[in-house]
């Protein structure tokens, strides 16, 4: 999965598109097979309501990220610095992700 800079699409590859339709029960029950999942959303789960079923079915692992996120934000600017990167932005970041 690959949440988009503006958070507003996720992108799922065959195998996580599997994943989710196995793990929820409201995705088998709206799309009935794998296929017509993939099909009918074209890769690309918009908005809430379409990647919410994807996010729950990942939550233990997001959880786990947003624990480490500020050393991984650090490292990622820390290694745009050592590159003579002058300016980053990122939609997903907000007043309260100002930590640099």
């Amino acid at each position: 999965m690959v949440l988009s800079a503006s958070m507003h699409t996720l992108y799922l590859n065959t195998k996580a598109f599997e994943y989710v339709f196995n793990h929820n029960e409201k995705v088998k029950e709206q799309y009935n097979s794998v296929e017509n999942y993939i099909k009918e959303t074209n890769g690309q789960l918009q908005e809430g309501l379409q990647m919410m079923p994807a996010l729950k079915v990942v939550k233990l692992q997001i959880i786990e990220m947003s624990l480490r996120i500020n050393i991984y934000l650090t490292e990622l600017y820390k290694l745009a610095n050592s590159r003579g990167v002058t300016f980053m932005y990122d939609a997903g970041l907000n007043k309260g992700s100002d930590i640099f």
